[in-house]
């Protein structure tokens, strides 16, 4: 999985250091995002909003250009099937 990284290293490099390079990526492959939606997830920190007593404030919804919905929607469910966001289920 490392060769499309391997590939864009700089020409001028020795072949030494392109195999200390390649060493690297294979040894710490686990850290590399591995596409555009592999962001990770960690168990050592939640986050959380605190809004005490305060009531919700009701805004209108933003309106988008018509050109960009179709865009916005398939982001937003892209986002949503790779578990980067989920529905909101405030007030």
């Amino acid at each position: 999985m490392t060769e499309p990284l391997v590939d864009k290293l700089p020409e001028d490099l020795t072949a030494e250091q392109r195999q200390y390079v390649t060493d690297l990526l294979q040894e710490y492959d686990g850290i590399f995002s591995k596409g555009q939606y592999d962001m990770g997830c960690t168990t050592l920190m939640e986050q959380s909003i605190d809004a005490s007593d305060s009531r919700p404030i009701r805004q209108g919804l933003h309106h988008h250009p018509m050109a960009n919905l179709d865009i916005i929607v398939n982001q937003v469910d892209e986002m949503v099937r790779h578990n980067l966001v989920e529905p909101s289920a405030s007030p």
